[in-house]
């Protein structure tokens, strides 16, 4: 009765412990003949790209095209194979032209398979342009590759010749014998073309991958497995193996307890960090809303500071005029006191048009551009120039080609107009103090562009102002003379027109800025 239980028992051991155990052992078997495939294939493929490299760089070489300067065939290209062949560092290297079947030097004795089909066919196919290849191994039992290319003498045209490169395959097959597994090569037709010591057994647990360069199977065994130990110790293993499984499910239970505990103390410590996440959101929403009510205030206050600047300079001028035009009265000078009132109409519509860009500046509201012909807009910025600073009349040039005359420009012709006589009456300021002061105005074409040169001799920009100089508030003049906002408003209308405003370093003495447009052809 006991040896009949002997048989379930046995039968639980297999089930249990057993079959588990070999199942598992097979499957890390084919993991590391896995690995090992996969390290002898990259190896195979090194030695075969290397080879096949040296193939292609050799039947390109000029160094091969110059074997074919020889006048004796029959010895010097011979000689000469070989020295290509030493320093190439290849075991085999032969050479055969269009039209001819020998081989320089003779290849009988080392290739046996050059009269078979598969040598016919790589050597077709070098000569139709293509890598031929073919496998064969030597009397000495050496698996040798041959890699055939064709060689060009001329483009585009077919190969004069063809450079044959054989490798020994045997250096990377002796490599193999330190394994304990078998490592073997199959032809796609399951013929064996090359393995190690023990690659021809037959093999329990094997692992093949197809070699694509090579057009070949690579296959690694393991041998065969062994039994598994003595059926006493499976018993007790099972037995162990039950003990340990209680004392692992009171663990995991454990576990599981300490896990749920934790579970709810991180969903208690998200709940708070949720809520100083709100806390500080609403923080920031409130310094966010001071910060743009700040922003609002700063806005209005060069807003009215910029309107100052901008509207000084015109009510200076009516002021000029009306006064001319009080002591023309007491004159009866009719004719000159309305002259002068249509200069103060033209000045309050300056005045009106200055406002209405400010204000769109002030906004950010785009405001429309068109074609502004530049020669005018430049001669209007010098007369107001000479209209406010009478003496800087001569002083005052026009610089430009004649193929500048006439260039239009994507502008506002009212904001040009403002920026120039912003950048005139700044560049009057820095050199009227000059023994010859000297304001230039040129104008230069670029393939899409157009720009205003506005130069003087003053003392030009110191280096701490020349790098804030567009800033707003910052001016190199006493502030009774000027707030500093001219030239932030400045490039501020340039940019509304897609143009820039930049300073620029000048070759001579004084400061240039550069006023760019796009062109209107």
């Amino acid at each position: 009765m006991n040896k009949l239980l002997l048989i379930p028992c046995f039968w639980l051991v297999w089930v249990l412990i057993a079959a588990p155990d070999r199942q598992a052992e097979v499957l890390d078997i084919r993991q590391q003949l896995s690995s090992e495939v996969d390290l002898r294939s990259q190896s195979l493929t090194n030695a075969m790209e290397k080879y096949r490299m040296a193939a292609v760089l050799l039947s390109r070489s000029s160094i091969i095209s110059k074997l074919f300067d020889s006048d004796d065939p029959s010895s010097e290209l011979i000689e000469k194979v070989g020295f290509v062949q030493s320093i190439a560092g290849v075991s085999t290297l032969a050479l055969q032209r269009r039209g001819e079947s020998r081989w320089y030097p003779d290849i009988s004795s080392v290739l046996p398979l050059a009269k078979t089909d598969q040598w016919r066919q790589a050597v077709q196919s070098a000569y139709h342009g293509t890598l031929g290849r073919a496998f064969y191994v030597n009397d000495a039992g050496r698996p040798i590759y041959v890699f055939l290319t064709p060689h060009y003498l001329q483009e585009h045209a077919p190969p004069a010749a063809v450079v044959l490169v054989a490798v020994d395959l045997g250096l990377v097959r002796d490599s193999w014998d330190v394994s304990r597994n078998g490592v073997s090569i199959w032809s796609l037709s399951d013929e064996l073309m090359m393995a190690n010591n023990v690659g021809r057994a037959d093999k329990t647990v094997s692992v093949e991958r197809l070699h694509g360069q090579l057009g070949a199977v690579l296959r690694v065994a393991a041998p065969p497995l062994p039994l598994f130990g003595s059926w006493w110790l499976r018993a007790a293993l099972v037995t162990t193996l039950l003990v340990v499984a209680g004392l692992v499910i009171s663990w995991l239970q454990e576990r599981r307890k300490l896990r749920n505990e934790l579970t709810e103390q991180r969903a208690g410590e998200a709940v708070r960090l949720e809520r100083e996440v709100q806390q500080r959101t609403d923080e920031l929403k409130k310094a966010q809303q001071k910060l743009m009510l700040t922003e609002k205030l700063a806005l209005l206050g060069q807003m009215s500071a910029s309107i100052s600047h901008e509207i000084n300079q015109p009510l200076a001028a009516v002021k000029n005029y009306s006064s001319t035009a009080q002591r023309l009265l007491e004159r009866n000078d009719t004719d000159g006191v309305d002259k002068n009132l249509r200069q103060i109409a033209s000045l309050t519509d300056r005045i009106s048009r200055v406002v209405v860009n400010l204000r769109s500046f002030a906004t950010r509201e785009p405001s429309p551009v068109q074609s502004v012909e530049l020669s005018e807009v430049i001669q209007d910025g010098v007369s107001d120039l000479v209209d406010r600073f009478p003496r800087a009349e001569p002083f005052c040039k026009i610089v430009r080609s004649d193929t500048a005359a006439l260039l239009h420009a994507q502008a506002g012709r009212i904001r040009l107009l403002q920026v120039l006589g912003n950048l005139l009456t700044n560049a009057w300021y820095a050199c009227c103090d000059e023994l010859v002061p000297k304001v230039e105005i040129s104008v230069s074409l670029k393939p899409d562009m157009i720009e205003i040169g506005i130069r003087d001799n003053g003392p030009g920009f110191s280096a701490d102002v020349s790098t804030s100089a567009f800033d707003a508030f910052v001016s190199s003049r006493d502030s009774d003379i000027g707030l500093g906002l001219g030239l932030s408003i400045s490039r501020s209308f340039i940019e509304s027109m897609g143009g820039t405003l930049e300073l620029r370093e000048s070759l001579t003495r004084g400061a240039l800025l550069v006023i760019s447009l796009q062109r209107v052809t």
